[in-house]
């Protein structure tokens, strides 16, 4: 994607094996950016990648976001004011 797409801020997969779609999101948010989120002109190394890619465990990542909404409840997060 650096050298056939262009962007050459596009993301290494991260150490566990996983892409890193938060950064690739952000690059495709960018306007005339979208091709970035689908592999653009590298969809068949893109499609590699994602045939490597570790399973994730859903359970896991189910009670991970829960940890994570409790942790952020008992800091105050509820309390504050929402912003437009």
């Amino acid at each position: 994607m650096r050298a056939k797409g262009g962007h050459e801020d596009y993301p290494d997969p991260k150490l566990s094996g996983h892409l890193d779609w938060d950064r690739i999101g952000a690059i495709a948010s960018r306007p005339g950016q979208q091709e970035a989120y689908k592999g653009g002109v590298c969809v068949p190394e893109l499609r590699g990648v994602m045939a490597v890619e570790p399973r994730r465990d859903q359970q896991k990542d189910y009670e991970s976001m829960l940890a994570h909404a409790a942790c952020m409840r008992d800091n105050g997060v509820s309390a504050s004011p929402t912003r437009p």
